[in-house]
């Protein structure tokens, strides 16, 4: 979505998916007559991610049902930088996209049986390939699996999934089109029987959910005796809706990137106005809806004579603060940060630590340890820190979640300080932390970029120390920093992420804006320089990196 900032937007999608789709069926669904004996099905996905594997093992009875009716293809989500792959959760799962590739390609009509045996150990992936590829030519993959084969395949499919846009795993698309329907063999059924003529879909309902339905311009689809022989796909009118976005001319992130064309998809009859505190209306909004940050969001009345609200108003209702002549979403859900008060913003400045008019500009870049896509960001910062460390102060920082996971993802028993990632993640981050404020951030840059590439988050407590040595670090007192003070640097980076409104890795500030552009040297040079009053004469260095492809994903 990736307005991942925006929490009510993912709110809203996502009651949209319960209730209906947004991608758009080219024939009607159900028992009549389709052009095509076959369809297209493509899977992209992270061959360790728990998401990706349960989809996997649904569609394997599917498969064999329809059999050649299905031209099905697993594709996988991840980056190559340089000569490196990464992935969500490390080189284990590099490699067994890797592998799962090389047997995709050997035996195609066979992969799955393997793909789907992997699954029921994933944490083994890709060690147990072999004893999943039972009768398989396992010479043949290997050859590709150990050479430079399976390294072509795997750049293939990462360069597919970014032109799909496939972000998340998983993200299935079924004739072309993204499906959102049920993760099950019934869904995945429908689907396929939409798209195709077989005798296999006789007696297979029309739809069973509205979201499997088409979408007609102006209209919501409606799936009647769902489930049922008499299931049927209608289009029912839409209450209008005015949907108002308060932000301010001088706020360089407070855009909602896609908001209207998202929920457009749940509101097909929403009309956006975009309006400014500096404007008169904007004042009168102002006044009337006590706004102090912004961006907010302000819905006419008629919002509750939708069909999602009909259907869901009840949820949706938690997410708004509700006036006499409309809506408004609740300021934290639009991450409202900008203050309509000048003085109130200089105060909030000054809590963050951020200085202003000193002709040095900061640069706060909030990661996690093991996110491939903050690797990203700070492999690419790290030559700007070079540039213009005298210039300006660099702050890495790292992305802290509250009750996440369990015990195995948190530092402290009340679960206050826990990383996607996990534990051993979580102490990378302290550890850097020590590096950077104990010893430099020069050698925090030496320390992060040499773990990314020799250590990971299921190894990182028993492989630092040698990295450490290796980039000549004093590791007694990284121990020490890390035994006396990692609930304290916790605590703060806790602290920072609420005021940041971090939610995700990477996330980059300077002076205290959030940085939306792309994830390459230059750009962050660029960004950076424009914050000086008077920018010095490095500023005029182009800087080159192997970042300039780098996907737009996060961890989040």
């Amino acid at each position: 979505m990736k307005a991942k900032k925006i929490i009510l937007l993912t709110l809203l999608i996502g009651l949209s998916l319960l209730v209906f789709s947004g991608c758009k069926t080219k024939t009607p669904t159900g028992n009549v007559a389709k052009e095509t004996s076959s369809v297209d099905v493509v899977f992209y996905v992270m061959s360790q991610c728990p998401f990706g594997t349960q989809v996997e093992d649904a569609f394997r009875p599917v498969l064999d049902k329809f059999k050649d009716a299905v031209n099905f293809r697993l594709e996988f989500i991840g980056l190559k930088q340089g000569d490196e792959f990464k992935s969500l959760h490390g080189e284990s799962e590099v490699k067994g996209d890797k592998v799962q590739l090389c047997a995709q390609k050997y035996e195609p009509e066979r992969f799955m049986e393997m793909v789907t045996c992997m699954n029921e150990n994933a944490k083994d992936i890709p060690d147990n390939w072999e004893d999943c590829a039972k009768d398989m030519d396992k010479e043949k993959i290997k050859a590709c699996y150990e050479g430079e084969e399976g390294n072509k395949l795997l750049e293939e499919s990462f360069a597919k999934a970014q032109k799909a846009k496939a972000q998340g795993s998983p993200t299935m698309y079924f004739g072309g089109e993204v499906y959102h329907g049920q993760r099950d063999e019934d869904g995945f059924t429908r689907a396929i029987c939409r798209k195709i003529d077989s005798p296999l879909c006789e007696g297979v309902p029309q739809c069973k959910t509205d979201l499997e339905c088409p979408i007609t311009e102006g209209k919501i689809p409606v799936c009647e005796n769902a489930g049922t022989a008499d299931a049927k796909c209608t289009q029912k009118e839409d209450a209008k809706v005015v949907m108002t976005i308060l932000s301010s001319k001088n706020c360089a992130d407070c855009d909602i990137p896609g908001i209207g064309k998202q929920l457009k998809q749940i509101m097909p009859n929403l009309e956006t106005k975009e309006v400014y505190i500096e404007d008169e209306e904007g004042k009168n909004l102002v006044e009337k809806y006590k706004v102090d940050k912004v961006p907010v969001v302000v819905f006419s009345k008629t919002i509750k004579d939708t069909f999602i609200w009909q259907k869901q108003g009840d949820k949706m209702m938690k997410s708004f603060d509700e006036f006499d002549d409309g809506l408004m979403i609740k300021p934290k859900m639009t991450n409202a940060h900008y203050f309509v008060d000048d003085e109130k913003r200089k105060e909030f400045f000054e809590e963050m630590g951020i200085k202003t008019g000193d002709n040095r500009p900061q640069i706060d870049f909030f990661l996690m340890a093991y996110c491939p896509f903050g690797n990203v960001a700070e492999e690419a910062i790290e030559p700007v820190y070079e540039l213009l460390k005298d210039k300006a102060d660099f702050n890495p920082h790292y992305v802290i979640y509250s009750n996440y996971g369990g015990e195995d993802f948190c530092f402290d028993k009340e679960q206050k300080y826990c990383s996607m990632h996990g534990k051993q993640e979580l102490h990378q981050d302290i550890r850097e932390l020590c590096v950077a404020k104990k010893i430099g951030v020069k050698e925090y840059f030496d320390f992060a970029l040499a773990m990314n590439k020799k250590c990971d988050y299921k190894n990182a407590d028993s492989c630092w120390e040698d990295v450490a040595k290796e980039v000549g670090l004093d590791t007694a007192k990284i121990k020490k920093c890390y035994d006396e003070e990692a609930e304290t640097l916790l605590k703060k980076e806790a602290e920072l992420n609420t005021l940041y409104s971090v939610q995700g890795s990477p996330q980059v500030f300077i002076d205290g804006v959030q940085y939306n552009g792309p994830r390459t040297s230059n750009s962050y040079k660029e960004a950076l320089c424009k914050a000086f009053e008077n920018a010095p004469k490095e500023c005029d260095t182009k800087l080159e990196t192997n970042s300039g492809n780098a996907p737009a994903g996060s961890c989040s």
